[in-house]
């Protein structure tokens, strides 16, 4: 990955928020063991608050059990999905970067529909979860991680 030889580490325990499209990471995913001691640090209540995972898979594996959210999912749909969460995070003033980085998230994300994207994942919009339109913790700047498998 990203041109070296080696299995990535994901730092799932430094996480305050996490959100997971299909990678089935308590199970069988990239050292799973690792990922189940991080999983477990991230939901200790620490500094009086406990993280929150997010996972968007169509089974029900043992990571989408173990998430305080389970997204069902067409099957195939985890771009689209990935893709329209994105964009309400940049239209909502959540992504960090400079000027050149925000244009290029703008740029990727500008023709996504909102409305389609919830229709062919047969996600339909959550008054709950505030999804599509805040698919984030409360517009809080929470250390965060997106997997994907």
């Amino acid at each position: 990955m990203f041109g070296r030889d080696a299995i990535p580490h994901y730092a799932i325990g430094e996480a305050g928020y996490l959100l997971s499209f299909g990678a089935d990471f308590l199970e069988t995913w990239l050292g799973a063991l690792g990922n189940s001691v991080g999983f477990a640090q991230m939901h200790g209540f620490v500094n009086g608050r406990a993280g929150t995972a997010v996972h968007i898979e169509p089974r029900m594996s043992m990571t989408a059990g173990n998430a305080d959210e389970w997204v069902r999912n067409a099957p195939g749909t985890e771009g689209v999905l990935a893709l329209a969460i994105l964009k309400v995070i940049v239209d909502d003033g959540g992504a960090a970067g400079g000027a050149s980085e925000l244009a290029m998230l703008r740029g990727a994300v500008g023709g996504v529909d909102l409305a389609a994207a919830a229709t062919a994942s047969g996600c339909p919009p959550r008054p709950s979860s505030g999804w599509p339109t805040r698919p984030r913790p409360r517009r809080a700047r929470l250390p965060s991680a997106a997997v994907s498998a």
